[in-house]
This record gives structure tokens, sequence and C-alpha cells, in this order.
């Protein structure tokens, strides 16, 4: 049974939470709620909760305070956010902390229960492993594979005791006084979806062996599995070695490749050489920041930390334009979905060919994102607009490559103009009512124009001309006219203005232009128009 702190400052969605909760008793155990951060760090330090559920905005510390203090305090609690709140800022700050998941409110208990058991199923994966860890300890590090894997897991941290692990590289017959030292990471993208952590392990294992029948006798290596199913290499190297590392190294992973069959599937990472022990985990960090630069551009080979570096730093470049928030609110207004995957497409290569870091890449997909609920808020359909923004937020935390992205943003796009055909859009109506308040309240400006109209609505031109003639049967220039001569008529009866005058004052400037236009309207001139009346009364 997994134990859950609730941290949230609204008092009945805490007591929803654990009423939801209580339906999964024999799993789940809420063993305590704060209304702010401050309270909640006090309770995990007290309770030590296996999940907490909390909210990012509370009084006294936010969510991502006491996530980061947590986090600090190396305690192994695992988050779920649970927010109103759906801005792209937040799911990148989740990300970066290394929370489990994310959900917005309102939260049903379906999707609860499911965020739950993800964060469990993980929780128990951690466990498996430092309980393998530590049957390890406790037989003395009787295998001497297993000897070196807990060896390099511990040397790729931040912090470590040297002293301690002196006595553990001896016996792995590590040293670790070389001259140079190296991470490498080797990932094979394919493997079958079906093989367990000890079947991941096992073909690592293999991959292993190849590395030591390869290297020079004078390089040493210890490797170990990580939680990313990525094979961790450890180098230690004399300076000779160092030398041409690149080359060596290139050489003997080809021989592996050819000889496992993965010349096309495979991605090996590696982090820049140190003269330091120490410098093993910078190493790591770098061999993990080069992996998931390619996982995401699905970039596959040997790849050096030296050569990427420069193309993880840019973070200037807007490449989604105003032109393309243009085209593609006109291809989903016209439901045109050939246009669509065109522009998406294009916008994807663009995206790929400037090899911008994810994050970075990630800022550039929420401008998509902000053009598509643009267009959702446009059609008024609100319920799509929040099915959108949880479908988003909840994918980007998960997604590892750019074709998986770019097929999520077009099943985004496709769903909500799905719902914009579909639905009865009352928001359509409002634009309609808004552009008829603004000319009955504009016409006496003889500038009034479209471009003036479609800026006031904030609306592309040609689909506020669209729009405005399915809902009204008339275009915009013969509502503007007809406003002006009812106006017009209206001053001819019941005013003393002379003809000038009430051409003037119904947006006229050319009075001959506007008795002009009255006959037109009306089948007779100003003058006889009065006339006429006159006669009748």
């Amino acid at each position: 049974m997994k134990t859950i702190l609730i941290i949230d400052d609204e008092y009945y969605f805490r007591q929803a939470m654990i009423k939801y909760i209580l339906a999964f008793q024999d799993e789940y155990l809420v063993i305590g709620e704060a209304n702010n951060g401050k309270i909640g760090i006090q309770k995990i330090k007290e309770l030590h909760p296996d999940i907490i559920l909390i909210d990012i905005t509370m009084p006294q510390m936010n969510g991502f305070e006491v996530i980061e203090y947590v986090k600090y305090n190396n305690r192994a609690s695992k988050f779920i956010i649970i927010s109103g709140y759906d801005k792209f800022e937040y799911a990148q700050k989740a990300i970066q902390l290394g929370v489990q998941d994310f959900l917005l409110k309102p939260i049903t208990r379906d999707n609860l229960y499911a965020c739950l058991n993800k964060v469990s199923n993980l929780i128990d994966m951690e466990k498996e492993r430092e309980h393998h860890l530590t049957k390890l300890s406790q037989i003395q590090y009787s295998s001497k594979s297993y000897l070196r894997a807990y060896l390099a897991s511990q040397l790729t941290q931040e912090n470590y005791e040297l002293e301690n692990l002196s006595t553990l590289a001896k016996e792995a017959n590590f040293s670790l006084t070389k001259d140079y030292y190296a991470v490498l990471l080797f990932h094979v993208r394919e493997l079958p979806s079906t093989w367990k952590q000890e079947d991941i392990e096992l073909y690592y294992f293999t991959i292993n062996n190849m590395v030591g029948d390869l290297l020079d006798p004078s390089v040493g290596f210890i490797s170990f599995t990580n939680m990313q199913k990525s094979l961790c290499l450890i180098l230690a190297m004399d300076t000779l070695h160092y030398n041409n590392y690149q080359i060596w190294l290139t050489e003997m992973f080809m021989q592996i490749t050819s000889i496992i069959n993965k010349n096309d599937g495979y991605i090996i990472s590696a982090g820049t050489c140190y003269s330091a022990l120490e410098g093993i985990h910078s190493s790591y960090i770098e061999a993990v920041s080069i992996e998931q630069y390619c996982l995401f551009y699905e970039t596959y080979g040997i790849h050096y930390y030296s050569e990427n570096s420069l193309k993880m730093s840019d973070y200037a470049k807007v490449l989604v334009t105003e032109e393309f928030k243009r085209q593609l609110l006109l291809a989903m207004r016209q439901n045109n979905k050939t246009y669509i995957s065109n522009l998406i497409d294009t916008i994807f290569d663009t995206l790929k060919l400037s090899e911008l870091f994810p994050d970075t890449f990630l800022l550039q997909i929420n401008n998509i994102l902000l053009i598509i609920i643009d267009f959702a808020t446009e059609c008024g359909i609100e319920k799509t607009l929040s099915s959108l923004h949880n479908f988003a937020v909840s994918k980007l935390l998960t997604i590892y490559s750019i074709s998986e992205i770019k097929q999520h943003i077009l099943d985004i796009i496709f769903f909500t103009v799905v719902q914009a055909q579909s639905t009865a859009s009352p928001s359509n109506h409002k634009i309609i009512k808004k552009i008829k308040e603004y000319i009955n309240i504009n016409y006496i400006n003889p500038n009034l124009n479209l471009e003036i109209i479609s800026q006031t609505v904030d609306m592309n031109l040609q689909h506020m001309c669209f729009l405005f003639k399915k809902y009204t049967d008339v275009t915009i220039g013969n509502y503007i006219l007809q406003i002006r001569m009812e106006k017009a008529k209206d001053l001819l009866l019941n005013s003393t203005d002379n003809i000038s005058q009430i051409a003037e004052k119904v947006g006229f400037e050319d009075v001959g232009y506007f008795s002009k236009c009255f006959k037109k309207y009306y089948g007779v001139s100003p003058k006889n128009y009065i006339t006429k009346s006159l006669w009748k009364t």
C-alpha cells in the first residue's frame, strides 16, 4: 500500500481527493493533508509519504518551492502536481524538477487512479532496484559484475564518499588514479517492447562483454544500466589513449554495431574526457544531454559532446511567425486538412533543420498550441479548449521525439477542427453582434472600412466577411450602407438639417455621392423623398 499526502490550499478540494482515494483503499492511504507549502514540508518530514499530491499556487510556499526543498534534501517522495493552471512554463518547470505527473483540475476519479498507478509502478521499480543493491551489500558484493555496476552507478552521482568507494574500486579492479575519465551511453531505440528489465540487462551484458574484448587492456572500464534503459560505460585511460580517444572509440563501436546488426538503431553519446575523478559526474550529465538530443531528433550513430554543445545554446530563434499563424488559422477555418498537414510538415522541417535543443524546440511548439487555442476560443468550444489544454500539457511531459510531437500536434488540430465543425458556435454570433454594434456606433466615420472593423474584432478580414455573410445573408459593406440609409431617412424626416449636413452625419463626405446612394437604395432622391413625405403628411 502506498501512502499519500495532499497539499492544497482549497479545503473542499482536499476533501474531494480524500473521498476519491477512499475508493482505492486497498492500494492507497491518505496519511495527512496541509493547506500551505510550509505546513506541507513539516508533514513530509513527519510522515514520509510515498506520493505527494500538490498544488502550485499556495500561500507561504508555492508547490515548486516545496518540491525543490524535498529534492534538495534527498527525500524519496514522488510528486504529482494538481493545478487549475495549464501554463506552458509550469510544464517546463515540472520537467526540470523531475515531477512524476501533472494533472489539471477538474480531476475525475479515473484520471486520479490512473496517475496514482503510474507513480506507484515507478516507486515499485525503484524499490526493487534499491533492494537489489542492498542485497548486494549484504552479501558483500560476491558477484564481481554487480560490484562493478554498483561502483559505476555511484561514480556518476554528484556526491559520493571517495573513501568508501576506494575499497570497492580495488575489489572491482577499477583504477581511481588514471589520467582521464569519460562516460559513454549506449542506447538502442528498437528494443522489443515486451522485454522486461532483466532482458534489457542481459542484452547490455552482451554489449558489455564485447567492449571488454575489444578495449585495449590498459583502458579500464565499468558499467551499469540506468533508468533510461541505456548502458552506461565509465572509461579510465592514460594520456596516450586520451590523445586519439574519438578515433579508437568510434572504430570499436562500429565493430560492435556490425556484430549486433544495429547500424541504424543505436545512439552512442560520449561526454567530455576529464582529468579528475570528480569529472565523471559532469561527463555523465553531458552524455545524457547528448542522448536526449539524439532521441529527440531521432539521430543515430556516435555523437560527442564537444560537437553538439553549441547547438544546445540557441534560444533566440522565433520560427513560428505571424504569417504561419495567419495561414494555419485560415486552413483550420476552412477545414482544409491537406493544407493543415502541409503547413505542419513545413514548420517541423524548419524546426528540425534549426537543430534547437529540446527545451527551445518545445517553446516553438507552445506558439503553435497558442494558435490552436486562439481558433478554439474563436469557435466558442470551451469544453474542447479545456480538453486541449489537458491533452497538450500532459503529452509534452512524456514525448521523446519530434515525430511523436508532430503527430500529437496534428491530432490536436484535427480534433479541434472537428469539434468546431460539429458544434453550433455561440461565439460566431457574438462576433456578428460585435461587428454590428461597432458599425451602429461608428457609421458616422467616413473612413469606416473592412480593415478597421477586422482589427477591432481581432479577426482575419476574409474570415470575418465570410462569417458575417453566412449568418446575416448580407455583406458587411451592404450592412454599413443599410445603417447609413436608415439613419439618413430618419434625419430627413425628423430633423431640420439640410441634405449636406445629413450626409456628413451619416458618414458621407460628398453630398452628391450621398444623394446617388440614397436614390439607389430608396428609388428616390433625398430632396424628392422629403417632398413626397410632406405631401403625404
